[in-house]
């Protein structure tokens, strides 16, 4: 770890969702009753309903295993208060929702996004009124060292770069809706970007690494793809990279790593 990459700042915002006890999913509004509104829970960072969702938000740090301890601390109280009231987490990274739930669930939070290849906004290619079909995502943020002010252009190389060193890595957690999802959104090269603040979203993976602690991984393997940037190092075979993440397919990706 060099003294730049000891000065990035790590984040993550991921989802999952909540089934009552007959297992169907709702909307965790028991808990959360007000969309997009964090609830603190002091230094581990917050909580809040995003649609269907349950999002973490752990409070960022230069350290990607406090986040990841923060994290699942965070998940460990929604967890006991889900209980309470009958209700509890589920694995699937991606669930059928039915009619009649809150508004708020008939609408999408994916957009605006970008695509670092095609350098535009992402389109969402589904109506969330009557598109059924929810999925949790597993968005990582990276905030660049101070100094560090990169063009739009530079962040689509970077993100790129994301790509090959977790987004690849990121398929061995997939789970069976996880291609159906990057068809909606969290394709290869999906991102946001803060000019103002320097952060980075990369938000191709999906919340399959939530459950395996994978978070400080991803971490590592972005950090040597930002390290890799700052060389000068350009994505080889990026067809191949989008190919494997698009369509989940964690052998192809294997072949294309040479770093696992």
């Amino acid at each position: 770890m060099s003294k730049l990459t000891q000065k990035i700042t790590w984040g993550a915002d991921p989802e999952l969702f909540v089934t009552n006890e007959a297992g169907i999913p709702v909307p965790p509004v028991q808990l959360l009753p007000n969309v997009k509104v964090v609830t603190s829970f002091g230094e581990e960072g917050g909580v809040n309903r995003d649609g269907i969702a349950f999002e973490l938000n752990p409070a960022p740090s230069t350290d990607p295993y406090s986040v990841s301890n923060r994290m699942h601390k965070l998940l460990q109280v929604g967890m006991q208060r889900m209980a309470e009231v009958g209700l509890k987490a589920i694995r699937n990274v991606e669930v059928t929702i039915g009619q009649g739930l809150e508004p708020d669930v008939y609408e999408f939070g994916c957009s605006p996004d970008f695509n670092a290849y095609t350098r535009s906004q992402n389109r969402v290619p589904v109506d969330p009124a009557k598109y059924m079909l929810r999925h949790a995502g597993g968005h990582i943020t990276m905030g660049l060292p101070e100094g560090v002010n990169l063009k739009w252009e530079e962040v689509c190389e970077l993100v790129k770069l994301f790509d090959y060193w977790a987004g690849l890595r990121s398929l061995q957690w997939s789970q069976s809706g996880s291609a159906e999802r990057r068809k909606v959104y969290g394709a290869a090269g999906c991102f946001r970007w803060n000019e103002e603040k320097r952060i980075v979203e990369y938000r191709t993976p999906d919340a399959g690494w939530l459950w395996n602690q994978a978070y400080p991984t991803l971490c590592t393997r972005m950090e040597h793809a930002f390290c890799q940037f700052v060389a000068g190092v350009k994505l080889a075979k990026p067809k191949a990279v989008v190919n494997a993440i698009n369509t989940c397919n964690w052998e192809m990706a294997q072949g294309l790593m040479t770093f696992v």
